[in-house]
């Protein structure tokens, strides 16, 4: 069960690129297709995931967690799938200054965060509660801010808002994004 609190931790003006297929010169060489070279963030620990969320019980519960001041962070050419947040609402994971829920956001997760990323896909995330794919919100203090360019968000799970949940002091920028058969 510790296991499932680990997550890619975005850091402060972080650049994450995938697409590679390792003959590249430059950054613009990358096949940008979701399925050529593709660099998969998974929170599937076991390697053991199967259709309609069969095997995700010792998934992670966030597989990005972008908290707090990112500057210009990017994430870039990537997908993220096998999320499961899936805990109960009393156990909270700490980052930063900021509790984040075990049960909300099974593939990303900001919180009072400002970021983008571009070309990815956002596929078999599963949630307890809010925001299968996407789970975004801010506080009184810091507005969380998430723009999604050139994406597909498909076959996420929740409760509510399975391709996303936008919350209290949170903005959520989509452009040029395909979402479907979330439920």
């Amino acid at each position: 069960m510790a296991n499932q609190s680990k997550s890619f931790v975005l850091v402060k003006d972080v650049k994450v690129y995938g697409g590679f297929a390792g003959t590249e010169v430059i950054l613009a060489d990358r096949d940008l297709g979701l399925n050529a070279n593709a660099t998969i963030l998974s929170g599937d620990l076991n390697g053991d995931d199967g259709a309609n969320f069969a095997n995700y019980s010792d998934n992670v519960h966030h597989v990005i967690l972008a908290v707090g001041d990112l500057g210009t962070a990017l994430v870039d050419g990537v997908t993220i799938t096998g999320g499961n947040a899936n805990d109960i609402p009393t156990v909270i994971i700490r980052v930063k200054e900021f509790d984040i829920s075990p049960y909300d956001g099974g593939g990303i997760y900001c919180k009072s965060a400002s970021l983008t990323f571009s070309n990815i896909n956002i596929c078999a995330n599963s949630v307890k509660n809010a925001g299968g794919a996407i789970y975004n919100a801010g506080d009184e203090n810091t507005w969380s801010t998430l723009t999604i360019n050139n994406a597909k968000i498909k076959g996420n799970k929740a409760v509510s808002g399975a391709a996303a949940e936008n919350n209290s002091y949170a903005t959520l920028n989509l452009s040029n994004v395909l979402i479907s058969e979330n439920t």
